[in-house]
């Protein structure tokens, strides 16, 4: 979610909505305070996966990997930046981007995502 001049990755628990400009929803989090989230499926399901965590500096990290991981190996890499919270956005439509350039899913979709300052 995006407030005034501030990016966070929050638990729905802790979501407000006072002064957001911009919010998306997905699940799981990955990483909640500092922590691989416990509740995130623990089996050995290997896919693209990408997702989005706030570095230390405040700064937004979006992450897609090149390799099929698993979930807890995705929160790893978000541990292993920095993040102290990170949010598992997609698996399928990563894919879109693998071979080393963006597609399009076979429904047309394409992945989208914009920076404004």
């Amino acid at each position: 979610m995006i407030r005034v001049g501030k990016a966070e990755v929050v638990p729905l628990q802790k979501y407000r909505d006072e002064g957001v400009v911009y919010a998306t929803q997905s699940a799981p989090m990955v990483v909640v305070d500092s922590v691989i989230n416990p509740n995130i499926p623990q089996g050995n399901s290997r896919t693209i996966r990408n997702g989005v965590g706030i570095l230390p500096n405040g700064n937004v990290l979006l992450a897609c990997s090149k390799e099929f991981v698993t979930f807890k190996e995705f929160a790893a890499y978000f541990l292993s930046k920095g993040c102290n919270n990170a949010l598992y956005l997609d698996g399928g439509v990563s894919r879109t981007t693998k071979g080393g350039g963006f597609g399009f899913s076979r429904s047309g979709f394409g992945v989208m995502i914009g920076v404004m300052k």
